[in-house]
C-alpha cells in the first residue's frame, strides 16, 4: 500500500533521519479533512494533512519543543502550543487549506 493509504507510513528518507514522533495530536474538520501534529525526536514540530482522501507530505514548523503539541482548532486555523526547551510556552497560528 502507498503512503497515501497509510497516514503514518515512514519513507526510507524519513527513517534515515530518525523522525520518530513523541506524541500525535489531530483535528478532524467537518469537510472530512484531518491535520496531525507531532514533535519529532529532533524536537521539531511537524504536521501532515489529509484532504480529498489523500495524505500530504510532512511539513516542518521548526522550533525546539520539549512537550507534545497542544492544539485548538477553529475557522480553518490550528492554534499550536508547545513548551520550548527554554521553558517558555510557544504558540503558532497555522492556517489550513
Amino acid at each position: 500500500a502507498s503512503s497515501a493509504e497509510k497516514p503514518f507510513a515512514v519513507s526510507h528518507a524519513e527513517a534515515a533521519t530518525a523522525k520518530r514522533e513523541l506524541a500525535r495530536r489531530a483535528v478532524a474538520w467537518p469537510d472530512g479533512g484531518i491535520d496531525v501534529f507531532v514533535v519529532g525526536q529532533d524536537s521539531t514540530v511537524y504536521s501532515r494533512s489529509r484532504r480529498g482522501g489523500d495524505w500530504r507530505e510532512w511539513t516542518t514548523h521548526g522550533g525546539r519543543a520539549f512537550s507534545p503539541p497542544s492544539i485548538v482548532a477553529h475557522d480553518k486555523v490550528v492554534e499550536l502550543f508547545v513548551l520550548g526547551v527554554d521553558s517558555a510556552i510557544w504558540h503558532a497560528a497555522i492556517p489550513v487549506a
